[in-house]
């Protein structure tokens, strides 16, 4: 018998990033056949070396991105660890608006979180205006978040789709890579106002449009990423 660890991919590369760990599981081979005859629980330690290995690691050349996830699902937290992946600045641009001091709270916990690498932008609307005023090849821009953008739109009574859609055009033109993070809002119960309807449609129809264009999308699940693009070839 000897101890095994098991990476189960759902899409057939064995990467932490993308699999679920089983740990624990010791085998006996019976005429040539491998057999999991024991189960021992996953420790702490092991949650956080999966964790470890899942958080981006240096690298030279990031494209654009599109991080998205449910509330608290830890989304912001690896696009930050994305962007400061890469060398040169690190451009924040945050759509929020400070409603109540709920809000305000968030925000200054998003903003002790950073360090001094990181240049703020306050955008709640001009986007993509802004986005172009910032580009520069030495820069890495994360734009937190899509949704409360998507809600900004609406309550100025602009159109989320027309404005999403010059949003997603402008990737392309701009000379530096940008990490988009958003809320999955679609996966709950059909709201019953109208109002929230029309949200959670002009979100899933923007986040369509972004992970067509996009060479990275990453949904995140209690603070590990996984990878949803680019697709990974089944394998048997």
């Amino acid at each position: 018998m000897r101890l095994l660890v098991f990476f189960l991919n759902l899409h057939g590369k064995r990467s932490a990033v993308d699999c679920f760990l089983i740990i624990g599981l010791h085998e006996t081979v019976i005429e040539g056949k491998t057999s999991v005859t024991n189960w021992h629980p996953v420790t702490a330690s092991h949650c956080q070396i999966l964790k470890d290995l899942a958080m981006p690691k240096k690298s030279g050349s990031l494209t654009n991105s599109f991080v998205l996830g449910g509330a608290r699902s830890g989304k912001s937290s690896y696009a930050e660890q994305l962007v400061e992946s890469q060398p040169g600045d690190c451009l924040y641009v945050a759509t929020a608006t400070v409603w109540d001091t709920e809000m305000e709270d968030r925000i200054e916990e998003h903003r002790s979180r950073r360090g001094g690498r990181w240049t703020t932008y306050e955008e709640p609307l001009e986007l993509v205006r802004c986005l172009r005023n910032i580009a520069r090849p030495d820069a890495t821009i994360l734009v937190d978040c899509l949704t409360l953008w998507v809600t900004n739109l609406m309550m100025e009574g602009r159109n989320p789709d027309v404005e999403g859609a010059q949003l997603v055009a402008s990737l392309s033109e701009l000379n530096c890579p940008v990490v988009l993070v958003s809320n999955e809002v679609g996966l709950g119960i059909v709201p019953m106002d109208k109002m929230s309807r029309d949200f959670r449609d002009y979100a899933g129809r923007l986040h369509q449009r972004l992970a067509a264009v996009v060479p990275s999308v990453t949904f995140m699940v209690s603070g590990l990423p996984m990878q949803v693009k680019p697709a990974i070839a089944q394998s048997i």
